[in-house]
């Protein structure tokens, strides 16, 4: 009896093992042949971003550090860089679209007091239902 459930207990043991393996290959193995799309996902690079990407590939492929002059003539169209172009641009913040933001001593001061506000309602809250 005794070697009957050493036995027992052993297959058990090798059973659960090759599930607990089968289990942590499987996401590895379902995720290797999803295919791929050609469809930006949500929050994916625009194209203004693959833009930059090509450009950036371009640079590499020409091989060796290019000369000044041509790095000039590419970052003469307004953009960040002479890679990156315009890419993001829209979304940096300047003080062209950062009029309406406060300096950083009111923002903090704002802050503080919305912060003091909410423990004072948690103390009230603690309060009342102490009572």
């Amino acid at each position: 009896m005794k070697s009957l459930l050493s036995t027992v207990r052993v297959v058990f043991a090798a059973c659960l093992c090759a599930v607990l393996m089968f289990s942590l290959a499987m996401p590895t193995q379902m995720a290797s042949a999803l295919p791929m799309k050609d469809q930006p996902i949500k929050g994916e690079a625009s194209n203004t971003a693959k833009k930059y990407e090509r450009t950036a590939k371009d640079a590499i492929d020409q091989g060796g550090p290019q000369g000044i002059k041509a790095i000039e003539k590419r970052s003469q169209d307004g953009g960040l860089n002479s890679i990156q172009g315009t890419a993001g641009i829209e979304n940096m913040n300047r003080p062209s679209n950062s009029q309406g933001m406060g300096s950083i001593e009111e923002t903090l001061k704002k802050s503080l007091e919305k912060a003091e506000g909410k423990v004072g309602d948690s103390v009230e809250s603690a309060r009342d239902s102490m009572r």
